[in-house]
């Protein structure tokens, strides 16, 4: 007999013919179960000489595990994603699985990790499995049956079959399209009526997605849109364009060749992956449609535990109403719910080990994240709508973590990731739409102090509608013998616009060395510049800036461009010059640099102009 008891509502006995549990009913018997997310409860179906029809929904998936033959083992055959048993975290409820009688027990507890099942004592009492969703607990009871069996007729063998049975069927339902409603407060100021969009897993249900409003382009501030959803899997999109028809539809980057079927005003197209693209309509790049498609959350930490500042579903604000701020301490988490929006900053000040993560937003705060004379910080998964100043500036700080961020800005001075004086830096999976610089990289600036070495910065897009997409070396500290900004790797970039009217300030990939900096070791690999306003392809320079420097740079050396391309009007005349001959440029090498599908093999194919005190420039197949 299987009882399930869900968390509102009178337990379920599910039950067929009498069964005799024995061995040679688990070979003979498959056991099948199901979620059904309407009901919130579970169905159970077997099957073979012992069945209770039970209709699933279209959507849902099964697995079953069959026992044949002599075999002496259970085979798991899992689809799709589901690859091994999902890990228990901390919100997660258990099954608890009594044997009565006088049976011996066997509990198989997850480790601390939770990436394995250990066996210990026989004399523990119970068998203990992750459960998700809905459900408070389920009891699978060895009772007596028709043919007078009695409960002690179950081996330990047979009732952990079942239990790992129902484990891998409850797994099995994992959702693998995860949308987050808007809350109430913001359903109507935060709303972009441009576009209806909506997901669906292949054969699935439509789920409605709120457009999100959100702000570009300091030059004259315009209304775009922004949705966001996770998956695991195929998902179909489809989005409406509210307002006039579709002449044209553009979907970038470009280097995921999607091409939507267009249906009068709609358009459908199919995501086989995450994916953080603009959707842009009749050549509208300022009112176009953001969609970030992020992977399944691996974890969500329990709003009970001391270490978690959790934001639920709701608009948040700081107890500090004068500054704003989120003080953050060393050793927390901070948990941000898909359907939770946060106005305030959260500040990371001499703090170690401090984690931001989850998909909810953080919204016109005076900066998103500021991470000041710490170690150990991660970022990940968050949206930043329309920060008055950077969306992450970091300090002083090392071992810097930033995944998976997306980030709107459209005001004065609104960079993107600024990181002064900071080391040992990974920034990986982000889409960045700044008003000022995307990611900006320096020495000293104001407090903080020290050079800036090792970083990996990877599957970035980066959109400028101001300044620079990548700028290097600007500030650093003329004090003593200067800064070294050294060992940074870019690779898989894509540059979708740069906008910038001041030469001084121009270049999709600038390093404009001053301050005494020493730069060295930068490469950049696998990077996709589409035609762009205003600006230049590459702008490489020792500068004395009198506007932001107090000296010099001292030079800068080693660049390696690798795999760089750039399709458009070819007019921007790139920039490779020292600054005398004390401050000179030496060594920088293009190799495989493709214009308009053109190998570039010396500079005037290129427009590109070598001024003096630049040495050992190459251009390699």
């Amino acid at each position: 007999m299987l009882y399930l008891k869900p968390c509102c509502g009178k337990p379920l006995q599910l039950s067929a013919a009498p069964l005799q549990p024995t061995a040679s009913f688990l070979k003979s018997v498959r056991l099948t179960l199901s979620l059904v997310s309407a009901n919130k409860c579970i169905t159970a179906t077997l099957t073979g000489a012992y069945q209770q029809t039970a209709p699933l929904a279209s959507n849902h998936r099964c697995i079953s595990v069959p026992l044949t033959g002599n075999q002496r083992r259970i085979s798991y055959p899992l689809t799709g994603v589901h690859k091994q048993i999902a890990p228990l975290t901390s919100n997660h409820r258990c099954i608890s699985v009594p044997l009565t009688g006088n049976q011996r027990h066997i509990s198989y507890p997850l480790t601390r990790a939770h990436k394995q099942i250990v066996p210990l004592a026989s004399n523990h009492r119970c068998v203990s499995v992750p459960l998700t969703g809905a459900w408070e607990y389920a009891t699978i009871l060895p009772t007596a049956n028709v043919s007078g069996a009695s409960p002690s007729s179950y081996s330990r063998r047979e009732v952990l079959l079942l239990v790992l049975l129902l484990c891998l069927c409850l797994i099995s339902q994992a959702q693998r399209l995860v949308t987050y409603p808007a809350p109430a407060a913001v359903v109507y100021n935060m709303h972009n009526d441009d576009y209806t969009v909506r997901v669906r897993e292949a054969g699935g249900d439509w789920q409605d997605l709120f457009e999100y409003k959100v702000r570009v382009d300091l030059d004259k501030v315009q209304e775009a849109s922004m949705v966001h959803f996770d998956m695991a899997g195929p998902v179909e999109v489809m989005v409406r364009k509210n307002n006039g028809g579709i002449q044209s539809v553009r979907v970038r980057p470009a280097i995921h060749d999607i091409k939507p079927r267009i249906d009068g005003n709609v358009i459908y197209f199919t995501l086989q992956d995450p994916r953080k693209l603009s959707i842009e309509f009749n050549h509208d790049k300022l009112h176009n449609l953001h969609l970030f498609a992020s992977a399944l959350e691996k974890e969500r930490p329990s709003a009970a535990d001391s270490n978690v500042v959790y934001f639920g579903p709701g608009v948040h604000y700081p107890a500090d109403t004068v500054k704003k701020i989120f003080r953050i301490k060393s050793g927390k988490t901070v948990y941000i719910h898909g359907s939770a929006i946060v106005r305030g900053q959260f500040l990371c000040e001499g703090v170690k080990n401090v984690r931001i993560i989850g998909r909810g937003i953080i919204d016109q705060a005076q900066e998103g994240v500021a991470i000041h004379h710490s170690d150990q910080v991660e970022v990940n998964g968050v949206t930043f709508i329309n920060p008055k100043h950077y969306t992450i500036s970091g300090g002083a700080s090392r071992h810097v973590t930033i995944k998976d961020i997306k980030s709107f800005s459209c005001q004065g001075w609104s960079d993107g990731i600024d990181l002064m004086s900071c080391s040992d830096v990974v920034i990986d999976d982000i889409f960045m739409r700044n008003s000022d610089d995307c990611i900006a990289i320096y020495g000293h600036r104001w407090n903080f102090y020290g050079s800036a070495r090792n970083y990996s910065i990877t599957n970035a897009t980066l959109w400028a509608d101001v300044a620079h997409p990548i700028n290097i070396g600007l500030h650093g500290n003329t004090n003593y013998a200067g800064d070294t900004i050294e060992n940074i790797h870019f690779r898989n970039i894509d540059i979708l616009e740069q906008d910038e009217d001041d030469p001084n300030y121009e270049g999709c990939m600038a390093i404009s060395c001053g301050d005494l900096n020493l730069i060295q070791n930068i490469r950049f690999e696998d990077i996709r510049v589409d035609d762009f306003e205003e600006g230049q392809l590459f702008n490489i320079r020792v500068v004395y800036n009198s506007k932001y420097n107090t000296g010099p740079g001292r030079a800068v050396r080693n660049i390696h461009f690798k795999n760089v391309s750039y399709n458009g009007s070819n007019t921007t005349y790139p920039i490779i010059a020292g600054l005398d001959k004390d401050h000179k440029i030496d060594g920088i090498t293009f190799e495989n640099l493709v214009i308009n599908g053109k190998l570039v093999l010396k500079a005037a194919d290129a427009n590109m102009r070598i001024g003096a005190f630049a040495e050992n420039i190459q251009f390699k197949k």
